[in-house]
């Protein structure tokens, strides 16, 4: 780069890119560290990366994360709990188990494709074996020490856990009850776990979905008005006034795999010196990272946390990285499962007029002998699999803070489908379902909606991780893993797929930047140590 090239560069010592959780924890661990001179890089109008809390119809609602899992060892329960932003227990705890599980809507309204209400009597047992048997049948698996037995799982996928669950299911429930009801009620239970798991089940590794980590205490933890407030507070009293700039999306990060303080080479730079001598990165003993955005801005510096979403990374990382990132990390970005999982609102007056008082939700059971014709849908676009958008779409839950909204949840390819609809279609499809499983065509269509679209998104491309089925269940070790070495980052990644143990949340977000910020913090404080004196000097 020439002088008057650098001249009209800005410096900085770390350029964070993605002011999401991860972003800003990493910002927040590296000013408490003693590293000040940062910049975040926000490409969106707003910061909060997938938490986003929007007004709708006189209250809020989450378009993206929502729920706090866990507790003990949170850091976002402990955020939460410091700023005086948790809903009272009294308010989302009643009649829900501690961890997020079936028996949780043992107290919404079923019906079957085919009209007719399942009677409580005889769906809660139903709800209780199927818990439990799941349940067994995990601890089974992941309690299971012996070697073999946990090796052979590597090369299962979550399907094969279902499929034994299903069959146990069938055959050991006591409940007197229609065989295709019991076989609709454990589809459920699979179109709940789809809708949490936001990826086919043959997609997800079995070993991998055991990987994951719960936290003590209750498991979906809700906010009073939302996690957005939770994160302004903590972007506020994290990040150096004027350190943020929004809507600056980046278009490539070149990076040079400079010597150290002591003279120690890094990854391949014979290998890729002709690669790093076209990107006009400063050489050794200089900054080692030229950040160029979208708006031609240019921001040279010693560090760069990248917390972009997998998605977003599968999409852009070969032109994004200047040279390449190493290979190890290119498979983990494009091995690594990462799901989607979209909201819809729907909203009336009230629910109250509709379906009378204490309505808790409204769950779907599909008969295999009776599926629902529309006269509403008019898309052609099919699954994968040849299916419709809504086919086994788990029912409507009631908003506890909105006397007439309820909410439906969409995964995988039938939510990206989903983003692609006129709303009217949406709406007038989930009001045809409710009216066609009730049979009860008094109800109102709602009088609008709201949804979620990120998979549309093209700086999200999908809403969070999974360990995918056929690969190594530790490509979420390797991608946090510095680039090119521990001991010379100069190239970070974070965000909830860098996370270890529990990937897919905000907390696993919130630690993953932390951890990078850490890996910066003991490189600058190894550079500062004074070189210890050669031999030659004490003689």
């Amino acid at each position: 780069m020439s002088d008057k090239a650098q001249d009209a560069a800005s410096q900085t010592r770390v350029v964070v890119v993605g002011a999401g959780f991860a972003g800003v924890a990493a910002a927040a661990a590296l000013r408490e560290g003693g590293v000040e001179d940062v910049v975040v890089l926000e490409a969106q109008e707003r910061a909060g990366g997938r938490v986003k809390t929007v007004a709708f119809d006189g209250g809020f609602v989450e378009l993206g994360a929502q729920f706090i899992h866990g507790e003990k060892g949170n850091h976002l329960y402990d955020l939460a709990k410091k700023y005086g932003c948790l809903m009272d227990r009294s308010l989302y705890q009643a009649n829900r188990t501690s961890d997020s599980s079936a028996l949780d809507y043992k107290d919404h309204l079923f019906f079957t494709s085919a009209g007719q209400q399942v009677d409580q009597d005889c769906l809660v047992p139903l709800l209780e074996d199927a818990n439990e048997l799941t349940h067994n049948l995990a601890d089974s698996i992941y309690n299971d020490r012996d070697c073999d037995a946990r090796q052979e799982n590597v090369h299962k996928n979550f399907q094969s856990f279902l499929e034994e669950a299903h069959a146990k299911f069938m055959s050991s429930s006591t409940v007197s009850v229609d065989p295709d009801v019991k076989d609709a009620v454990f589809r459920w239970i699979e179109a709940w776990q789809y809708a949490d798991n936001g990826a086919r089940f043959e997609d997800i590794s079995l070993e991998g979905y055991g990987k994951y980590r719960y936290l003590e205490g209750f498991g979906l933890t809700l906010t009073a008005s939302g996690l957005m407030e939770v994160f302004n507070r903590f972007l506020q009293e994290s990040l150096r006034p004027g350190s943020l700039r929004l809507s600056t999306p980046v278009r490539t990060v070149s990076w040079h795999p400079n010597t150290d303080k002591n003279g120690s080479p890094g990854l391949k730079v014979q290998q890729c010196a002709e690669e790093i001598q076209e990107t006009e990165v400063e050489p050794a003993n200089q900054r080692r990272v030229k950040v160029v955005c979208q708006n031609g801005d240019v921001i040279l510096a010693d560090h760069v946390i990248v917390t972009a979403s997998i998605g977003f990374l599968r999409e852009n990382e070969e032109s994004f990285f200047v040279p390449p990132l190493p290979e190890e990390h290119r498979k983990a970005i494009h091995g690594v499962g990462f799901g989607l999982v979209a909201k819809v609102f729907l909203v009336w007056d009230s629910l109250e007029k509709i379906f009378g008082s204490n309505l808790e939700g409204i769950q779907f059971l599909w008969l295999k002998g009776f599926p629902p014709k529309l006269s509403s849908s008019k898309t052609s676009l099919r699954t994968s699999k040849g299916g419709n958008w809504y086919d086994n779409l788990q029912g409507f839950e009631r908003i506890a803070s909105h006397e007439g909204m309820m909410l439906t949840w969409l995964a995988g390819e039938e939510a990206e489908i989903m983003e692609q609809l006129p709303e009217k279609e949406i709406q007038e499809v989930l009001h045809e379902l409710l009216v066609i499983f009730t049979n009860n065509t008094a109800i109102p269509p709602p009088k609008k909606i709201l949804r979620s679209t990120w998979k549309s998104n093209p700086f999200t491309r999908g809403s969070y991780s999974y360990l995918a089925a056929g690969v190594d269940i530790n490509l979420h070790d390797t991608l946090r893993q510095p680039v090119p070495t521990p001991e010379n980052p100069v190239v970070l990644l974070a965000g909830e797929a860098c996370s270890q143990y529990y990937f897919s949340t905000v907390h696993g977000a919130i630690e993953s930047g932390q951890q990078a910020a850490r890996a910066i913090l003991r490189h600058v404080q190894s550079q500062q140590q004074p070189a210890a004196p050669s031999r030659k000097a004490t003689l």
